[in-house]
């Protein structure tokens, strides 16, 4: 593109002929990860959600709790997998839909929020768009 570049004139590339070596394209680091998540349930259309401390990546969004697989239980449902890539990080999340039988609340990881929510206040909340196509297709398994 350097006949539209306005730094074309002084550019050394162009003058000695190597733009199509400099600057040299660099390998993109991606840091790759696999994660379990779960939307815990109760009744027919309340749904365990978390919100990240207020600080940090996706702060103040709502998503599935992640959990160890094994601490699943054997009447979960298993939902589409899906990649989900955000600047230099590639999530590989593997999501589930299971009921809650545990007395109380779902555990929180520390300086986070839980809360239950039926479908219509769930539809409200913040989401990041991957976990709310995974909500959504828990839906559609959840009125068959």
């Amino acid at each position: 593109l350097c006949g539209v570049c306005p730094l074309a004139e002084g550019c050394q590339a162009r003058a000695q002929g190597l733009t199509d070596r400099i600057p040299a394209v660099q390998a993109r680091l991606v840091e790759e990860k696999a994660t379990t998540v779960v939307f815990w349930y109760r009744g027919e259309r309340s749904q365990w959600w978390l919100a990240r401390p207020t600080t940090g990546r996706f702060s103040h969004l709502w998503l599935a709790p992640p959990v160890e697989a094994d601490a699943l239980p054997a009447s979960r449902v298993q939902l589409g997998s899906r990649v989900h890539s955000y600047t230099r990080y590639r999530d590989r999340l593997t999501p589930f839909r299971a009921p809650w039988e545990g007395p109380g609340d779902p555990p929180l990881p520390e300086g986070w929020v839980g809360r239950w929510a039926t479908v219509h206040e769930a539809r409200d909340l913040g989401m990041i768009s991957v976990y709310r196509k995974i909500w959504e297709e828990s839906l559609q398994i959840t009125l068959l």
